[in-house]
C-alpha cells in the first residue's frame, strides 16, 4: 500500500516516513491525546506512499496493553474517486434534469413525489415546493389527477409502462409515460414519469387528415367529372362525326379539293379529342384501381404478341422487330394486369412509330430480380431540357411538331408500371431516338 517491497526498508524507522511533516505533526498533536484517553483512534488521514504520491487513508489506532500501538490501515483512494465520479453524475444528471425539455418526476411506491423538474412543474401549474412528499390529489385535481391516478393504476395491474394523455388547463396535450423501478425481489421502489408536448404533433396530424380527406373528395370529383365530360361528349362528337362521314359521301359526287382538305384537319382533330378523352378516362381508371389491382400471370412475349395485334399488320410486319429472350432464360412470367399492362406497351410501340421511320425494337429481357420490356426507335428523340418533364400530365416535348399526341400516354405508362411494382427508365438523344424500359419484378416464389 505505502510501496515498499521489504520490511527491511522501514524496520526501525520512524512512522513520520508515512505522512508529510504537516500531517504527523496533526496525528501528534490532535490523535495522541485522544489515542491515550481513550485507548482508540480511527479516522481518516492523507498518507504517502514512498514515491512521494499521497492518497487517502483509513487509519485505526489501538494502544496495546503491554504497551505499543497497532496500526491498522485502508487504502481509500478508489472509494474516494467513486464517490467523486458519482457526485459528478449526480451533478450532470440534475443538470440534465432542470434543462431538458421533457417532464419528468419520481414518485416514492406511495405515489409521494420524490422529485419533479421545472418541466413538470410547468405542465401542472404548480411550484416545485407544492409537490416533494405529496401526491398528486394533494397537490392537483380534476382532470390531471385523474390521468395520473389511472395510469399507477395500470402499472400495479400491467406490471409493464403505461403511456397515456395528460391534458392540461392551458389546452395543451403531453404524452406520457408512467412505469415502476422494483428490486430485485419485484417490490417498487418507486414510479418514474416522462412526459412531452405532444400538441403539436397532434395538430400537425389532424391538418393532414383534413388535407387528405380534402384530396380525396377532390380526386372523387375529378373523376366524376371525367365520367360526365366522357359521357356528354360522346353524342357531340358521334354526330360530328357521322356528318363528317356525310359530307365526304356528298364531295363523291362534286369533289372539291379544299373542302377535302378541311373535312380531313376537322376529322383529325376529332380523332384527337376522342384520344384524350379516352386516355384521361384510362389514367383515371387506373388511379381509381391503386390497391386493388387484379393481377394474374401474365407472360411478357404473349403481351407483347397480342399488343402487336391491335396495330395495322402492313405496319408491324415492316417497321416492328420483336426479340425475345432464349430458352434458357426462363419463362418470361410476372403478376400483373394484362388489359394495363398491354395499353401501357401500345403508348411506348406508337410512339416509337409514330416519332420514327426506322424500324422499333421491342424486346424482352432478362434481369436480375425481374423481366424488362425494352422499346427503341432511332427516331427524333427527346431534347434533354425537356426530359425531366416528360412523364407530366399533357407536357409534349419541344420538337413533337405537328405529330398528334395528348401528352398522356407516357403518364399512363408510369403509372401503370408503378402499380405492379416496377420502375421506368428511359434514355435518349436528341435526333438519335429514345429506348425505354418497363422494369417489372419476377412473381414472389
Amino acid at each position: 500500500m505505502f510501496g515498499f517491497t521489504d520490511l527491511s526498508e522501514v524496520a526501525g524507522r520512524s512512522w513520520r516516513i508515512l505522512y508529510e511533516d504537516a500531517v504527523a505533526d496533526k496525528i501528534v498533536v490532535e490523535v495522541m491525546p485522544l489515542l491515550m484517553r481513550d485507548g482508540s483512534w480511527s479516522g481518516h488521514v492523507t498518507a504517502r506512499r514512498r514515491d512521494g504520491r499521497t492518497f487517502h487513508e483509513d487509519l485505526t489506532l489501538s494502544l496495546r496493553p503491554e504497551g505499543g500501538i497497532v496500526c491498522n490501515c485502508r487504502d481509500r483512494t478508489k472509494e474516494i474517486e467513486m464517490t467523486e465520479r458519482t457526485a459528478r453524475s449526480e451533478k450532470l444528471l440534475r443538470g440534465f434534469m432542470e434543462h431538458v425539455p421533457s417532464a419528468v418526476a419520481i414518485m416514492d411506491a406511495a405515489c409521494r413525489y420524490l422529485y419533479v423538474n421545472p418541466e413538470f412543474c410547468r405542465v401542472v401549474g404548480r411550484p416545485p415546493e407544492s409537490f416533494l412528499g405529496r401526491t398528486m390529489n394533494e397537490i392537483a385535481s380534476g382532470r390531471i389527477a385523474a390521468a395520473v391516478d389511472e395510469a399507477h393504476a395500470q402499472v400495479l395491474r400491467t406490471a409493464g409502462p403505461v403511456f397515456y394523455d395528460l391534458p392540461t388547463d392551458g389546452g395543451r396535450v403531453y404524452a406520457m409515460i408512467t412505469f415502476a423501478l422494483r428490486d430485485t425481489l419485484g417490490g417498487i421502489e418507486c414510479f418514474c414519469v416522462i412526459g412531452s408536448d405532444d400538441t403539436g404533433r397532434r395538430n400537425l396530424e389532424t391538418e393532414k387528415t383534413r388535407t387528405l380527406e380534402r384530396q380525396a373528395e377532390l380526386l372523387t370529383m375529378q373523376r366524376e367529372f371525367t365520367a360526365l365530360v366522357s359521357h356528354e361528349f360522346s353524342t357531340p362528337m358521334a354526330a360530328i362525326r357521322g356528318a363528317i362521314y356525310m359530307l365526304r359521301n356528298l364531295l363523291k359526287a362534286e369533289p372539291n379539293p379544299k373542302v377535302a382538305r378541311y373535312l380531313d384537319l376537322q376529322e383529325e382533330a376529332l380523332v384527337n379529342l376522342i384520344d384524350m378523352i379516352k386516355q384521361v378516362r384510362e389514367l383515371d381508371q387506373i388511379e381509381e384501381e391503386t390497391g386493388g389491382l387484379t393481377r394474374n400471370p401474365v407472360e411478357l412475349p404473349a403481351l407483347v404478341s397480342s399488343t402487336l395485334k391491335t396495330f395495322p399488320e402492313p405496319i408491324v410486319s415492316a417497321r416492328v422487330v420483336v426479340e425475345l429472350p432464349p430458352p434458357a432464360a426462363g419463362v418470361p412470367l410476372v403478376m400483373g394486369n394484362e388489359r394495363l399492362l398491354r395499353s401501357a406497351l401500345s403508348n411506348l410501340v406508337s410512339n416509337g412509330l409514330k416519332y420514327s421511320e426506322k424500324p422499333v425494337r421491342v424486346s424482352v429481357l432478362a434481369e436480375n430480380d425481374g423481366w424488362c420490356i425494352q422499346v427503341r426507335d432511332e427516331g427524333r428523340g427527346v431534347p434533354e431540357q425537356d426530359q425531366k418533364r416528360l412523364f407530366e400530365p399533357f407536357f409534349r416535348a419541344g420538337n413533337a411538331g405537328n405529330i398528334s399526341g395528348t401528352g398522356l400516354g407516357l403518364r399512363i405508362v408510369r403509372r401503370t408500371v408503378e402499380q405492379h411494382g416496377g420502375c421506368v427508365t428511359f434514355t435518349s438523344i436528341e435526333g438519335a431516338g429514345s429506348t425505354f424500359c418497363v422494369h417489372l419484378p419476377a412473381p414472389v416464389k
